[in-house]
């Protein structure tokens, strides 16, 4: 989460949304000092608004939300890459089916829509066209011309081989309020 008193602005960081490149562009404006609920010295990276121990009613609260079917693909890979749990020998499919109810602790917040951040921002904001939207974030909470820097996060996610009817109907249920709120479709 980023937050600004001086400029009345929250960013919400859902998962998988760019949050590493807008926490590094924003950084310069993000009030650390005063931050709720700390872990280890620090935020909670992707901390729900609910954390937030002041009144931010007249703040600006910004959120990013992404294809649910692209964001979970997008997990999938980071976790392969990135897990102290082997996942190299789990297919997707497996991930999709059976690792978030062996695992909820672990991987639970790969397996929460983006609603469950974004549902408290004032504007919602799209993954799909993110130089575009972030710019428009930072005119809309009028926290000056930034530029979003890209994150050393570096990964090749080739979609086209996730996708069948069966896991694209399990990903809607699964996400089924990022599909009913922000209205994405396969």
């Amino acid at each position: 989460m980023i937050i600004s008193h001086k400029k009345k602005f929250i960013l919400l960081m859902v998962p998988k949304c760019a949050s590493m490149s807008m926490r590094m562009s924003l950084n310069d404006i993000n009030d650390e000092k005063n931050l709720p609920k700390k872990q280890n010295g620090r935020l909670k990276h992707h901390a729900n608004v609910n954390l937030i121990d002041f009144n931010y009613s007249d703040y600006f609260v910004a959120a990013f939300v992404r294809n649910p079917f692209d964001r979970i693909v997008s997990s999938y890979n980071h976790l392969v890459r990135t897990s102290k749990f082997n996942l190299t020998d789990v297919g997707f499919e497996e991930f999709i089916n059976r690792w978030p109810d062996r695992h909820p602790r672990q991987y639970g917040l790969f397996f929460k829509s983006s609603h469950h951040w974004a549902k408290n921002a004032t504007k919602v904001y799209r993954f799909e066209n993110l130089h575009n939207e972030f710019d428009k974030m930072c005119k809309d909470a009028g926290i000056g011309n930034i530029e979003l820097l890209k994150s050393e996060n570096k990964h090749e996610i080739v979609l086209e081989s996730y996708y069948n009817e069966d896991l694209i109907k399990r990903v809607m249920r699964i996400f089924k309020d990022d599909v009913d709120n922000y209205e994405y479709r396969y």
